[in-house]
């Protein structure tokens, strides 16, 4: 398979990199630490494993909010409430959020002709109704007991 070819690769590349003059930082993300190769986890090559997990609160204040801020509405949204209903997603879904939240005014504009459309407290609530997390449990048990075995 591709894999039989690609870690050893990596791990040669990785080596290289390492006996070169300089500082070097490789960064590398996966939804499945789990399933690295030992081999790369080793030292010297990655040796610190942090989990970052779903946005909390204030995570999902701020994208929302500098999301959504400087687009025109027609009234005052409630950025903690729609933080605190997007509780258990993860920026994906958050961002897909956000998209349908901003797109209603623009849909709104093509059917009345009218391209001066604001974004309203209705579009927010719409768009909450039609969005869904797409974390799955499983998933964040994995990740948890992954997280504690770590320490």
């Amino acid at each position: 398979t591709v894999m039989n070819w690609i870690v050893p690769e990596l791990l040669s590349q990785m080596d290289g990199f390492q006996q070169a003059e300089g500082v070097l930082v490789v960064l590398a993300s996966t939804n499945r630490p789990w399933d690295l190769d030992s081999a790369v986890l080793r030292p010297p090559r990655m040796t610190e494993r942090i989990y970052v997990g779903l946005p909390d609160f204030a995570a999902r204040h701020y994208m929302i909010k500098k999301a959504l801020e400087a687009l025109p509405k027609q009234e005052l949204l409630d950025y903690d409430a729609i933080a605190q209903a997007l509780e258990g997603f993860n920026c994906a879904d958050i961002t897909a959020f956000v998209e349908r939240v901003k797109e209603a005014p623009i849909r709104r504009g093509l059917m009345d002709n009218n391209m001066e459309q604001y974004i309203l407290r209705q579009d927010v609530e719409d768009a909450l109704d039609k969005s869904h997390s797409s974390v799955q449990k499983a998933d964040l048990e994995a990740f948890s007991k992954w997280e504690a075995s770590q320490r």
